[in-house]
């Protein structure tokens, strides 16, 4: 069983430093529905995802879509997360990965 993310970059980066398999996307890019859907869909097709986590910045811009995809297909789960803002208050990357993963998650890195 594998959680597979579809997130904002900044989100991603986060997500993948704990292991999660993650697609970025840009969440200005024109066609971002069709994109995340695209992924969607490949996604379905391997058996061993079990739930794919999406940034709730990318999911407002497809929630047609994503609403139509849930109510007809029973896997994998989709599971909105909020993503990750406030980039700026941290001096280096690295440190601000660390200090969120401590703050929301509990790991102490």
């Amino acid at each position: 069983m594998k959680i597979v993310g579809i997130l904002d970059k900044y989100t991603g980066d986060v997500y993948k430093f704990l292991g999660v398999e993650v697609y970025t996307f840009d969440v200005n890019a024109p066609n971002l529905s069709d994109l995340v859907m695209s992924k969607i869909e490949e996604l379905k097709e391997r058996k061993e995802v079990f739930a794919i986590i999406i940034s709730k910045n990318i999911s407002s811009r497809a929630k047609k879509e994503l609403r139509d995809f849930v109510l007809s297909h029973q896997k994998p789960f989709i599971v909105e997360i909020d993503p990750v803002f406030g980039i700026e208050e941290y001096e280096d990357y690295e440190t601000m990965i660390k200090r969120i993963v401590r703050e929301t998650v509990g790991i102490k890195l």
